[in-house]
């Protein structure tokens, strides 16, 4: 069977019924994951976020949030990437704090100049 990859770089192959009129494309890690791990509703990951590597111990089947973990925890993810905040200070330990409600995570410096800012801008009304 010839494989051919789709726009997101996922190997596809076509499978027809037996008189080949009516033909759909399937994703080889989800007949893969379907054929030895069972049938399921949910996502198949790939653990090492390779699409085309559908070695059957790389796929897992899970949801969208265990998907997202492997990004983070391959180094894929767009947010881990980030070395510095849109104002140019570095993402370094002691200049990073974690957002509440799993917003990600800020820059200190940014933080202490709004502040200053809303504190002063706060006493000039008064």
């Amino acid at each position: 069977m010839k494989l051919c990859p789709n726009t997101k770089g996922y190997p596809t192959v076509v499978l027809s019924t037996g008189t080949g009129h009516h033909q759909r494309r399937f994703l080889v890690h989800r007949l893969m994951a379907a054929a030895f791990f069972g049938p399921s509703d949910m996502d198949v990951r790939h653990l090492d976020d390779v699409p085309d590597n559908n070695v059957l111990t790389n796929l897992e089947y899970g949801n969208q949030s265990l998907n997202e973990y492997d990004k983070i925890r391959n180094g894929n993810h767009h947010q881990v990437r980030k070395t510095h905040c849109p104002y140019g200070h570095p993402y370094s330990p002691e200049n990073t704090y974690t957002q509440s409600r799993g917003r990600g995570r800020g820059c200190k410096e940014c933080r202490r100049r709004r502040s200053a800012e809303y504190y002063k801008a706060r006493k000039a009304v008064r």
